[in-house]
């Protein structure tokens, strides 16, 4: 595990990206001349276990939502669930997210 702390003087230990050809980087502290380079990249990738709005848009929270009298454009039904949701900043209108009553179609209108 990586020390966050100068082991000369206890000292937090500072990071600087050296943006050169060789792409160096370095932890250094403030105090006392320690620096501790940084010979490799780490990275770690943590998968989602599902998107937000996957959860949020469920049949079963669309159901438990308002009913609308909308045309469904893929079976032409009359009446569909919908939802408003807010995808874009906050000064912009809200999203409304309809689901076919009949086929379980769903579309949007921004």
């Amino acid at each position: 595990m990586l020390q966050l702390f100068c082991p000369t003087c206890g000292t937090f230990l500072y990071f600087k990206q050296n943006y050169t050809w060789e792409d160096s980087a370095e932890f250094y502290c403030k105090l006392c001349p320690y620096k501790y380079a940084v010979n490799e990249t780490v990275s770690d990738e943590v998968p989602l276990k599902k998107k937000r709005d996957d959860l949020v848009l469920s049949k079963e929270n669309m159901q438990k939502g308002d009913k609308a009298e909308v045309v469904c454009p893929k079976c032409s039904h009359g009446h569909a669930y919908f939802m408003q949701m807010q995808t874009r900043s906050a000064d912009e209108a809200s999203t409304i997210i309809y689901e076919c009553c009949n086929c379980g179609h769903k579309w949007r209108e921004d």
